[in-house]
């Protein structure tokens, strides 16, 4: 008799626990998903589409016989992300290794002058000697759970080991089945965000074993040895963006909001126990569910020298938000991938990297940051060259070749040429700004790339330059000088979105390094912003993402960025006290702002709504639950030349609280996507315009 699930057992458990309420109405709809006829069977793992005697490995295909796999010409697109090999021939004497992973094993950002697989071939013919192995890179930028049928179907390449270096992508995905929609709703109405966390852990926990165990043992009864390499997250430099808590139960959520103002407060003032204090009663209300209180206690820890501390806060930060959907947080290998990843290779006798616990081991206990990374999850040269000699050493040794240790191979790992170094330090700050990182993280790659090669002043010039033209990317000149003069990482990252944004953050950056070689790009960036996006040549639209985008308020943003989850929803929401907002005008130069706002939980009887600019306070305005118009005039002297910010400040809201999560729930249990948080205030639209321009167009005018 078959053993039942773990997604049954897992469904049979919030069963139990509804049955033992008096929500009977909440019951009924469980039952009735029980009845929902089952999905049909799963395609067979690593099964290929086409015809039957063709072959296929990821984009590389063949026909059969001793044929090499060629590319597929129909999947031209895919190539940039795989590696740059037009075919992978038969193999031939010595050894051949396989190695499969995500972008982290690609090489993000250095690849294709410098990448992983490039690395442990060098590592293994350092001791296997020249022609005596093989390393057939199979790596694809942002693969996720497919990798197992990839890794099966790569069997046909006859290899003599497996590396699969994974687990970054192996995210949380919302139900699409009725029948787990119901145990998700049901979990989310009991215990609210905890809950939906719950049943997130769980999803990855189950999809992450079946990954390693699936393959582990196809390759065990071939006799094939795999290497998994554990991937290690940025825990020192990284902090993912963070606004409100989800809906907590009855008053948690103002509680929770006052606590996060009394830790920031305590913490700038370096009153650490008061702040620590504040974060663990933080974490208490939102049972986990958010970064920031583990973020306080972490930076208090670290205050206090405690790095053991520091870094179980920092972890569990990592982790906070692997059940929020509704946000693009950085890739991450989370607890429950690595424990599956640990789990796994021991239970089937395989290898491993644990990737955490060599860099600790490689920083002498040190928490891993950017030492070892370039942004969230992709690694240095140093994390490259570290990790490459870990796992070159398990398979010499599973080959009963040599014993030899990971420092003593790190020793011979060749690094890359300074000028792709460069290029990548400049990539990644480009990367990590629009990522929402802080200027010190940006600044630092930047000040290392200028120093590596005097060739990246002029593209980070260029780039500034393109970015801040109205003109599209592909026909501006600084493009053009960009492409000439850049390498592949550059034409294939920067080339990728074609949309500018106005970009203050990584502006400022490289305008502050350059500064120090004499250089005034601030100044050349400011008169193209003036030139092509003043209000008083045409009227700007303060919420199109390549302005609105200089707020960096990632959740604020998702309802512009094509693919987020809440695209489309035809107007912004703000999910902190603050709405952040900008125009480019000239100096003296009045400027007419146009609003319709409102503040769909107003407290009490509504509450104002401030208008601050450039960090004055210039105006007040109703705020109330309908759609309300607002003409707000700046004078001349209170505009500057370029950027200007607009700081909306809103009321406290009236948070729902329970309403919140039975309709959270709701959302859930019809397939919708959920909204979690609670909006401080909507913006239906915002221009901005030279005063004396588009009179006809402002509020009020002409009535």
């Amino acid at each position: 008799m078959d053993r039942p699930s773990d997604s049954l057992k897992f469904f049979a458990d919030q069963l139990a626990r509804q049955l033992s309420t008096d929500d009977g109405a909440r019951l009924a709809q469980l039952l009735r998903l029980l009845s929902t006829d089952p999905p049909g069977p799963a395609p067979a793992p690593g099964a290929s589409a086409g015809p039957p005697d063709v072959q296929r490995v990821g984009i590389w295909q063949r026909t059969g016989g001793d044929e090499p796999f060629v590319r597929d010409q129909e999947r031209r697109l895919e190539w940039p992300m795989w590696a740059n090999a037009g075919e992978i021939p038969a193999k031939a004497g010595g050894r051949r290794v396989l190695l499969l992973g995500e972008s982290v094993a690609r090489g993000f950002l250095y690849d294709p002058a410098y990448n992983p697989a490039g690395v442990l071939a060098a590592l293994l013919e350092s001791r296997l000697g020249p022609g005596e192995v093989e390393v057939v890179d199979l790596a694809r930028t942002s693969q996720g759970r497919e990798i197992k049928d990839l890794a099966l179907a790569a069997a046909v390449l006859e290899p003599d080991a497996v590396v699969l270096f994974c687990g970054n992508n192996w995210r949380y995905e919302l139900p699409t089945e009725p029948l787990e929609r119901g145990v998700l709703a049901a979990a989310v109405r009991e215990r609210g965000p905890a809950g939906y966390r719950e049943h997130a852990e769980e999803f990855v926990r189950r999809t992450s074993e079946e990954i390693v165990d699936e393959v582990s043992a196809f390759y065990a009864e071939r006799g094939v040895p795999v290497l998994w390499i554990a991937p290690e997250f940025n825990l020192a430099d990284w902090r993912d963006p963070v606004a409100n808590a989800a809906h907590l139960p009855d008053d948690g959520n103002p509680r929770w909001a006052a606590l996060y103002g009394t830790a920031r407060a305590a913490l700038a003032e370096g009153r650490f126990e008061e702040a620590a204090e504040a974060a663990r009663r933080m974490v208490e209300l939102d049972q986990g569910t958010n970064a920031a209180g583990h973020y306080v206690l972490a930076d208090c820890a670290r205050a206090a020298g405690d790095e053991d501390a520091a870094r179980a806060a920092l972890e569990a930060a990592r982790d906070a938000q692997i059940w929020d959907t509704t946000v693009v947080y950085a890739p991450r290998s989370t607890a429950p991938v690595l424990a599956a990843l640990r789990e796994g290779a021991e239970r089937h006798g395989g290898l491993l990297v644990d990737s955490p616990e060599l860099f600790r081991e490689h920083l002498g206990g040190g928490i891993p940051d950017r030492r070892l990374f370039i942004d969230y999850c992709h690694l240095n040269a140093e994390g490259i060259r570290v990790t490459m000699a870990a796992a070159a050493a398990a398979l010499l040794g599973a080959f009963k070749e040599t014993a030899v240790s990971w420092r003593e191979l790190l020793a011979e790992a060749p690094g890359p040429e300074a000028g792709a170094e460069a290029e990548t330090l400049f990539l990644a700050a480009v990367h990590n700004a629009h990522w929402w990182q802080d200027g010190e993280l940006v600044e630092h790659s930047i000040e290392r790339s200028v120093g590596l090669s005097d060739r990246l002043a002029p593209l980070m010039s260029a780039y500034l330059e393109l970015q801040a033209r109205r003109t599209p990317m592909l026909m501006c000149e600084s493009a053009e000088r960009l492409l000439k003069a850049g390498s592949p990482q550059i034409q294939r990252y920067l080339f990728v979105n074609v949309r500018q944004y106005l970009d203050p953050l990584i502006t400022g950056s490289i305008a502050n390094v350059l500064a120090k070689y004499g250089q005034d790009v601030r100044r050349q960036v400011e008169k193209v912003w003036i030139d092509e996006h003043s209000v008083g040549l045409r009227k700007a639209d303060l919420l199109d993402p390549s302005y609105n985008s200089a707020g960096r308020q990632a959740l604020e943003l998702q309802w512009s960025t094509p693919g987020a989850p809440a695209y489309e929803r035809n107007y912004y929401k703000a999910f902190s006290a603050r709405s952040v907002f900008f125009f480019v005008g000239e100096a003296g130069r009045p400027v007419e702002l146009d609003a319709t706002w409102r503040t769909p939980h107003p407290a009490g009887a509504g509450g104002q709504v401030s208008v601050e600019v450039n960090g004055r306070p210039v105006a007040t305005a109703s705020g109330g639950a309908g759609w309300e118009r607002h003409g707000i005039s700046l004078p001349g002297e209170i505009v500057c030349d370029g950027l200007n910010e607009v700081v909306l400040a809103w009321p406290s809201p009236a948070f729902p609280g329970d309403a919140g999560i039975r309709r959270f729930s709701a959302d859930v249990l019809a397939g919708r996507t959920p909204d979690p948080y609670c909006s401080f205030g909507d913006v239906h639209t915002f221009t901005a315009v030279a005063g004396g321009a588009g009179d006809s167009d402002r509020p009020g005018a002409g009535r």
